[in-house]
């Protein structure tokens, strides 16, 4: 079986949370250049539905809350000479920040220079989520709010799971215009 052992193959599961703002989408970059949204593995005996709102509060700052199952996506691939399997299931959540602004860590550019900051000078906030303060933990490097678009895929090289979730992101939103 191509010299992979259950002794050297690895799955674990895992949520992300997609987090929507203003007709945008929070991404966090990771040190190894990929994109993915805010997530991590489900503890034992965890749903994975806590497990999302609970990975976005450690990695963010922010408090998410009545998402909504998405997809699930899987992807195999090679780690530290294992193969690993990794299933994450997406939850979208809406933060109602009609009243917010979005501002990103890195100067307020997206990769292509261009500004890509919402703004708006009344801050007030009932949900305790100040967005232009997301407050990252050590597992990225910086996040960006973008647009929901195909283009987004074009400029951001996403993670391995984060690309099929944010296809199927465009998909729910495209039914949901109609």
């Amino acid at each position: 079986m191509n010299g992979i052992t259950p002794t050297n193959r690895i799955q674990e599961m895992n949520a992300c949370a997609i987090v929507l703002c203003k007709n945008r989408v929070l991404l966090m970059e990771r040190d190894n250049n990929l994109w993915e949204f805010p997530g991590g593995g489900v503890d034992f005996g965890e749903h994975p539905y806590t497990s999302a709102v609970r990975e976005c509060e450690e990695e963010t700052g922010l408090k998410v809350s009545q998402g909504k199952f998405l997809t699930i996506t899987s992807a195999v691939y090679e780690k530290n000479g294992a193969q690993k399997h990794s299933v994450y299931a997406a939850y979208i959540f809406d933060l109602d920040c009609s009243n917010l602004t979005i501002s990103n860590n890195n100067n307020d550019k997206n990769n292509n220079g261009e500004n890509n900051n919402i703004n708006n000078t009344n801050t007030h906030n009932n949900q305790n989520t100040d967005l232009k303060n997301v407050k990252m933990n050590f597992e990225h490097k910086k996040y960006v709010w973008v647009d929901i678009t195909d283009e987004t895929l074009k400029n951001y090289k996403l993670a391995l799971n984060a690309e099929p979730a944010f296809r199927e992101l465009l998909h729910y939103l495209s039914g949901h215009k109609k």
